[in-house]
């Protein structure tokens, strides 16, 4: 990533962005489209109203980024008009109390890196003039014809490249432009969705299970590790309904509420995704007693 780049992940607004689609748009439609009635809109929009309420403030330091509007469903394809309609809402929460630290810990890795190159530039310098003079000895042997001669010394090229491109590796700028990068990268952004009716959720290698919040049926936790580019990344996952967990498929089935018309909340699935750290504080943050009130609108 440049530092341009990453100067401008930064630089971030705040707000909650809704979800919505045309309901079953997900393939082919034979009995066509229609607009979702002013009443089934109410009840989505009720839905979405105790969701987003539910949804934690920005904590100290960080910005709520993305649209406040709610959006729901406008359109629906009548093949599945009367099964469940997914809809949802999701905040992103962006960090901006410590923009000039991480601003600092990228200028000393690049002054480090142009001290280390000033440093090994006149060895770099002399190699390559030594490299130009073997070439041009070599064009003027290939101009004699002596193919020979000039076969021989592609070997002196050959070692003098290696050097030059030992000298080149020397140091370690590279691997700390590379950390100072990952480190921006690092508790920057935090999300919280929250979706409607989804037909499916992944299960997840390794996810841990624990306490259930207030009306809540499953709640798992895992850790996506780090990686040379990326920080350790935490997730959350809380459902409420019913969910039938499908070991064959690696998913978690929904079930529909007996006598609930199609627009309203059959299942919830809620997921929080950030720096380990901070999936805790998120959780505590959500109101999940009134989020579950969503399955009676």
């Amino acid at each position: 990533m440049t530092p341009s780049r990453m100067m401008a992940t930064l630089v971030l607004a705040a707000a909650v962005v809704s979800c919505a689609s045309i309901a079953r748009g997900d393939g082919p439609c034979n009995a066509g489209f229609r607009d979702s009635t002013s009443v089934e809109r109410a009840r989505m929009t009720a839905v979405l109203e105790i969701a987003k309420k539910s949804l934690p403030p920005a904590p100290a330091g960080w910005q709520i980024g993305g649209y406040e509007e709610i959006s729901v469903v406008g359109r629906v394809c009548r093949d599945g008009e009367n099964r469940p309609w997914s809809y949802g809402i999701s905040r992103t929460y962006n960090r901006v109390d410590d923009y000039e630290a991480r601003q600092q810990v990228m200028r000393d890795a690049a002054t480090n890196a142009a001290e280390e190159q000033k440093k090994k530039q006149p060895r770099m310098d002399a190699l390559m003039a030594q490299m130009q003079q073997l070439s041009a000895r070599q064009v003027a042997l290939v101009q004699k014809g002596d193919m020979a001669g000039a076969e021989k010394i592609n070997y002196d090229m050959e070692k003098i490249q290696a050097e030059y491109q030992q000298i080149a590796d020397e140091g370690d700028s590279q691997a700390r432009i590379a950390a100072a990068g990952k480190e921006m990268d690092r508790d920057l952004h935090m999300s919280i969705s929250v979706r409607v009716n989804e037909t499916a959720v992944p299960l997840t290698s390794g996810a841990a299970n624990f306490p259930l919040p207030s009306g809540a049926s499953v709640a798992q936790r895992w850790t996506r590790p780090a990686d040379a580019e990326k920080s350790a990344e935490g997730h959350a996952l809380v459902l409420f309904g019913g969910w039938n967990r499908a070991e064959q498929t690696k998913r978690w089935m929904p079930a529909r509420r007996a006598n609930a018309v199609p627009t309203a909340a059959h299942v919830i699935s809620v997921e929080v995704v950030g720096d380990p750290a901070r999936i805790d504080p998120l959780l505590q943050g959500i109101d999940f007693k009134s989020l579950a009130t969503a399955l009676t609108e």
